[in-house]
């Protein structure tokens, strides 16, 4: 019965993923103004919360410009040739609002029309990812790429590392992307499970920035896993087993340059993650409140922001996956209502391809970052709203040993 119900829900989330929504307008979202470092400083190491990646767009062109971004200006990134991360410049802190929700972005978030936040879930894969990324280089649109863990791999890795290299923001969709991980009512259990999911594929992503070639990658891997990289983490191990991978995976770190001090203080890491993606959406489209509540809670400790959207390509449905005409429409209607935009990186590349030739000829068409979004919403930078979630986490669990 519960199987049969959660089938429903989702069918229920996909359909609502390209369902009218109601608009809403709100102010734009501010550029930061924090000055780049030069190349040279700052080629060996990502630079996750050095910028938001289109203010120098907004800030040199008239409001309603597009996004672009000038290939001269992005810093390679150089795998396990990393230094170490020098300690930040602290600045002030960010104050998230009370709510009964995880922090994060939902339907009824305010947003601006025209300005439009493109997110590609369920990679990295070897087949869709490369295309998606050389379009959005080719147009210089920067996007977010909701990750499934058990996706990164020897033959994937290099496509983590691109992403970072282009500009590219990175989030979570599970390791397994089990879209009825937030349907069983378990209680504690339900809520490791959810955790672990995101603690592994967090661990995956940055075993992928680390490593410097595809040997590297599955020794690496076993190192913090104990198993070969071809094993599949089950649900038991994700639940029980992340804290001592963790352990294992932050002693990798400090050998390699990243003075990680523990779970409550790992700023330090190669890629601290600030958003996540429920697989199918979760429990937020239609679910009993006791349900969104476990999910709630698993994000409450790993400390991500949920990240759900406004509308969708539907390229998940039935009758318009394989219709580009009807892609591009739903795509065309996503920028001009704005918001966040649900694509995945199977999407035909036809219709993604002529839906950003469409963008580059709208001047009054804008893609935005989801971190400026994220300025935009708690008005503070995405790392001080990282702090602010490391902080909340270190009083929702406890150290682990």
């Amino acid at each position: 019965m519960k199987r049969r119900i959660a089938c429903c829900l989702l069918g229920l989330n996909f359909a609502l993923g390209c369902a009218p929504v109601q608009h809403q307008r709100a102010s734009p979202p501010k550029p930061s103004h924090e000055p780049r470092q030069a190349a040279g400083a700052d080629a060996k190491r990502p630079a996750r919360f050095d910028r938001v990646p289109e203010a120098r767009a907004l800030d040199a062109e008239p409001r309603g410009a597009r996004q672009k971004s000038a290939l001269k200006d992005r810093v390679p990134f150089q795998g396990a040739a990393l230094e170490p991360v020098v300690e930040a410049q602290s600045e002030p802190a960010c104050a998230l609002p009370d709510s009964t929700l995880p922090h994060g972005f939902y339907r009824d978030d305010e947003h601006t029309a025209g300005q439009v936040v493109l997110t590609f879930d369920d990679g990295p894969t070897v087949n869709h990812t490369p295309r998606v990324l050389k379009l959005l280089e080719r147009h210089g649109y920067q996007a977010t790429f909701f990750l499934v863990g058990k996706n990164i791999r020897s033959n994937t890795y290099q496509l983590v590392q691109r992403m970072v290299e282009q500009g590219h923001t990175i989030g979570s969709h599970s390791y397994n992307h089990d879209v009825e991980m937030s349907f069983r009512d378990y209680g504690e259990r339900t809520i490791g499970y959810i955790q672990g999911q995101h603690e592994a594929t967090q661990m995956l992503i940055e075993l992928a920035l680390v490593a410097t070639s595809a040997e590297d990658f599955r020794e690496i891997y076993e190192r913090v896993f104990g198993i070969p990289e071809g094993r599949y983490l089950s649900g038991t191990e994700l639940r029980t087993q992340w804290p001592e991978w963790e352990r294992r995976h932050f002693d990798l770190l400090r050998e390699r340059g990243y003075p990680v001090v523990s779970r409550q203080d790992d700023t330090a890491r190669p890629y601290p993650i600030v958003y996540s993606r429920p697989p199918g959406g979760g429990p937020y489209l239609g679910a009993p409140g006791r349900l969104r509540k476990l999910n709630d809670e698993a994000l409450r400790r790993v400390g991500f922001l949920n990240v759900l959207w406004h509308d969708a390509s539907g390229d998940t449905v039935d009758g318009v996956r394989n219709d580009p005409v009807a892609l591009q429409g739903n795509l065309r209607r996503s920028v001009r209502r704005g918001g966040v935009a649900l694509l995945h990186g199977y999407i035909r590349k036809d219709a993604l391809e002529a839906f950003f030739g469409q963008l580059d000829a709208h001047d009054d068409w804008q893609v935005v970052s989801l971190d400026s979004y994220a300025q935009a919403k708690y008005g503070c930078s995405p790392k001080a709203v990282r702090h602010a979630l490391m902080s909340a986490r270190a009083s929702a669990l406890p150290e682990q040993g």
